[in-house]
């Protein structure tokens, strides 16, 4: 239950964040006034995105060295 839940939620981190940075190409052109602040706000996305990849990855990484280690004790 656990998984489905965190693998939904990843995947509607992940499709919120390229909704917001796929029109940006469009949204550029109409307001070009405002291009700086669009490409920043992809980056900052963009950013928060892959930063949660990297921390949900580590505490993969931490949980498959913790189940390793407990099957070896036993």
């Amino acid at each position: 239950m656990l998984r489905k839940i965190s693998v939904s939620s990843i995947a509607t981190i992940f499709l919120v964040a390229l909704l917001l940075t796929l029109p940006y190409p469009l949204v550029s052109e109409l307001y070009p006034e405002y291009e700086v602040f669009f490409m920043l706000f992809g980056q900052f996305v963009a950013g928060i995105v892959g930063g949660t990849f990297v921390i949900l990855f580590i505490i993969v990484i931490i949980v498959l060295i913790v189940s390793v280690v407990k099957r070896a004790v036993n």
